[in-house]
C-alpha cells in the first residue's frame, strides 16, 4: 500500500453538523481543510447558493454553481427536512456523534424545530453549537436581516469608505461573510479547547456587525472616544500620510510611505526635490498639506514605469509599494505560485479547476482539500451509518472527570508575543480576550511619554495592548535575549511580525527554540510569509489590499482611478483573525500528538482570501 503523502490535519476526527450557507458557510470550509470531517445538511429545495450565479459557462445549473462550490468544497453533503418529525430525529441522532453543529439560520429557527442549542445539548452535554448571524442572538436587533451590506453599514465601516461628495462603499465579494466565519471557526476552537476540562459543550455566538466593529472600525472609536473627532469619507486609505495610487504605463500602484527612515529613501528616489526637503516633513503630521505637490511629482515619475517594474524597484529601495493587481495577477503572481496557495479540485460537473487556499502553512499539520463540493444528496446514505458512533474527540475524552470550576483551560495558555504595528497588539488582545496569559515583548523600544498632540496615539497604545503584560528588553544584549528564552522554555506559544529575518538574527528562529522547547508554536505573520521570492518586500494594510486584488474590487464605478476606498487598513485586521484560529487549531494538534509546529501566516493571502468566488469564476470560466 502506497502511503497517503499528506499528514492527517490538526482537527482530523473532528465532527462538524453544517447548517449554513453563504453568510457562514466558509467557517465550516476552515474547518474542514484543517482536518474536520463535516457535513453539509441542505434543505429538500437545497442550498440557495446552487441557484445563485456565477456558473460554469454561465448556464445555470445547481450542480454548476461557483458561488456554492466556493463555500462548500471539502465537505460530505446530505439532505434533511427540519419541517418533519424525520428530519429532526436524523439531526438529532447525527448531533449525538458531533463535535459542533454550525448554522446561520434565523434567531430561534432551530429551538422551533425542537433541535437548538437547549435541546441537543441534552443528548449530546459536549456539543458546541456556533451561530452566526447579523446582530447576534439577543438585543433589539437580533431579528433584523443583515445581508452584507448591512453588516458593513451598521458596523460603521461602511462611513469611511469612499470619496468625498460620493455614495460610501462595502467592501466587495462577501468580506463581511468571510471574518464573521474566521471569528466563528476561531471561537469554535477557543469552545472546544476549554471543553477538555470543563466537560461542557457551548453556545458560541459571532454577529456580524461586532465583528466588523471590533476589527477594523475599533481605531476609528478610539480616535472619536478621545477627541470627539468623526472620521469622514477622504477618498484616501490613510488621511496623515504618503498613501496614494498612481498611473503607471499600464495601470496603477500603490506607495505607502509614513515612517522617517522610508521618507528619507523616498526622497532620494523623488531627486530630493527642494520643496520637500525640510526636517520638518519627517513628521507625518506635517507632509498631509503637502499631498497635492508629492502626487504630482510622484507621477510625473510612475507614468515612465510598468506597474511591474515599478513594484521591484521601490521596492528594491525598501520601500512600500504594490500594483492595483486584478485577483487574476494576484493569482499569477510567482509569490503566490511559489508559496502554492492554490490547489486542484476534480469536480464531476465543474472538472479539475484550481481552488484558493488558505493563508497559514503548517510545519506538521498542513490544510488540505480531499474532495470537491458535494452533489445533491451525494452522501445521502453513507454518512448516518458512519455517524451512529461518537467522533474521535468525544471518545477521547469519555471518562474524564469534568471540571466545577469556571475557569477555561485556555486560561492556562501562556503566549509570548513579538508585536509590531496593528498586526502584532491585534493578534494578542484575540488571545488574550478569551483568557491567554499573553506577554508582550518590546524589543528595546522606549515607552511612548505623553506629548501635545499625542492623545489619540496614547489611547490606542492603550487600547492595542490591554489584557497582557508588557516588559522590554534590549533583544541587541546577550542577556536579553537568555531571559527571553527563559520566557520561552515555560510558555506555549510565540507569535511575531517582524520582516522575515529578524527572529533568526537574534537565534530565536522556530529550529532554536525547539532546542528550548520543544512542542513549542511558533507563529510568523509576514507581509508576503516567511518564503518566496517578496518574502522580503516591506509592506503595510493598504499595500496588501493592492497586491492581493482587495483595492481593484473595492472601488467606486464611477471614478477611474482604483484603490481609494477603505480608510483602514484592513488586512492589518484580518491577518490576526487567521493567527488567531491557526494558533488554536495547533494548540489542539499538540494536545493530541504532543507536537509542537510552525506556521507561516502570509498577510497577503489573508487578504486575498476574503474575496471567495471571484477567484472561481477566473478559474473557471
Amino acid at each position: 500500500m502506497v502511503p497517503d503523502p499528506t499528514p492527517p490535519g490538526a482537527l482530523a476526527g473532528f465532527r462538524v453538523l453544517d447548517l449554513t450557507g453563504r453568510m457562514g458557510g466558509y467557517c465550516g470550509l476552515l474547518l474542514a481543510n484543517l482536518g474536520a470531517e463535516v457535513i453539509l445538511i441542505e434543505s429538500p429545495e437545497g442550498d440557495s447558493m446552487r441557484r445563485d450565479g456565477p456558473f460554469k459557462d454561465d448556464e445555470p445549473d445547481p450542480e454548476k454553481s461557483l458561488s456554492f462550490a466556493a463555500y462548500h468544497t471539502n465537505k460530505n453533503g446530505i439532505v434533511l427536512d427540519l419541517e418533519t418529525g424525520d428530519g429532526q430525529e436524523t439531526l438529532q441522532m447525527l448531533a449525538r456523534g458531533a463535535d459542533v453543529l454550525l448554522e446561520d439560520r434565523p434567531v430561534r429557527f432551530l429551538d422551533r424545530q425542537h433541535v437548538g442549542f437547549s435541546a441537543l445539548r441534552e443528548l449530546n452535554p459536549k456539543l458546541v453549537v456556533t451561530s452566526i448571524t447579523g446582530f447576534g442572538q439577543s438585543g433589539p436587533y437580533r431579528d433584523f436581516k443583515a445581508p452584507s451590506i448591512v453588516a458593513f453599514a451598521m458596523g460603521g465601516l461602511m462611513s469611511v469608505c469612499g470619496h468625498p461628495g460620493r455614495a460610501p462603499l462595502m467592501g466587495p465579494c462577501d468580506v463581511a461573510y468571510h471574518l464573521a466565519s474566521v471569528h466563528a471557526a476561531f471561537g469554535t476552537l477557543v469552545a472546544l479547547f476549554n471543553r477538555r476540562e470543563s466537560g461542557r459543550g457551548e453556545h458560541v455566538e459571532v454577529s456580524l456587525q461586532e465583528v466588523l466593529v471590533a476589527d477594523p472600525f475599533l481605531r476609528l472609536i478610539t480616535r472619536y472616544s478621545v477627541t470627539g473627532e468623526i472620521t469622514a469619507r477622504t477618498g484616501h486609505s490613510q488621511s496623515t500620510t504618503v498613501a496614494e495610487t498612481y498611473q503607471c504605463k499600464d495601470g496603477y500602484a500603490r506607495i505607502f510611505v509614513n515612517q522617517t527612515d522610508h521618507w528619507r529613501r523616498f526622497l532620494e528616489w523623488l531627486g530630493r526635490p527642494p520643496e520637500l526637503l525640510d526636517p520638518k516633513y519627517e513628521a507625518v503630521q506635517n507632509r498631509f498639506p503637502l499631498r497635492q505637490t508629492i502626487d504630482r511629482l510622484v507621477e510625473a515619475r510612475t507614468l515612465n514605469y510598468e506597474t511591474q517594474k515599478f513594484f521591484e524597484e521601490f521596492q528594491g529601495l525598501r520601500l512600500a509599494a504594490a500594483p492595483i493587481n486584478p485577483p487574476s495577477a494576484f493569482l499569477a503572481d510567482t509569490q503566490t505560485r511559489e508559496r502554492k496557495y492554490l490547489t486542484s479540485v476534480e469536480h464531476p460537473r465543474l472538472g479539475s479547476h484550481q481552488f484558493p487556499g488558505d493563508p497559514y502553512k503548517f510545519s506538521e499539520s498542513p490544510w488540505n482539500i480531499r474532495r470537491s463540493a458535494p452533489l445533491f444528496r451525494e452522501h445521502q446514505d453513507r454518512v448516518p451509518g458512519d455517524w451512529s458512533r461518537p467522533s474521535a474527540w468525544l471518545e477521547s475524552e469519555n471518562g474524564r472527570a469534568a471540571s466545577t470550576s469556571s475557569r477555561g483551560l485556555f486560561e492556562a495558555v501562556r503566549v509570548i508575543s513579538f508585536p509590531t504595528g496593528v498586526v502584532g497588539p491585534a493578534l494578542a488582545g484575540l488571545l488574550a480576550e478569551h483568557g491567554a496569559e499573553v506577554i508582550a515583548i518590546e524589543a528595546g523600544r522606549a515607552p511612548r511619554s505623553p506629548q501635545r498632540g499625542q492623545k489619540f496615539q496614547i489611547a490606542s497604545d492603550l487600547e492595542s495592548n490591554r489584557d497582557r503584560k508588557r516588559i522590554a528588553v534590549d533583544m541587541k544584549h546577550p542577556e536579553g535575549v537568555r531571559l527571553v528564552k527563559q520566557l520561552i522554555a515555560k510558555s506555549d506559544v510565540v507569535v511575531e511580525n517582524f520582516s522575515a529575518r529578524v527572529m533568526a538574527s537574534w537565534g530565536l528562529d522556530y529550529s532554536r527554540m525547539r532546542e528550548v522547547r520543544p512542542d513549542i508554536i511558533m507563529a510568523s505573520l509576514q507581509a508576503f510569509g516567511q518564503t518566496g521570492p517578496r518574502r522580503d518586500y516591506v509592506s503595510f494594510g493598504p499595500i496588501l489590499m493592492s497586491y492581493s486584488g482587495m483595492a481593484y474590487l473595492w472601488r467606486d464605478p464611477e471614478i477611474d482611478r482604483p484603490g481609494a476606498a477603505c480608510q483602514t487598513a484592513f488586512p492589518d485586521y484580518v491577518a490576526p483573525s487567521y493567527g488567531a484560529l491557526a494558533i488554536l487549531a495547533a494548540l489542539h494538534y499538540r494536545a493530541r500528538t504532543g507536537k509542537g509546529q510552525y506556521i507561516d501566516i502570509s498577510q497577503a493571502e489573508s487578504a486575498a482570501s476574503m474575496l471567495g468566488a471571484a477567484y472561481l469564476e477566473y478559474f473557471v470560466n
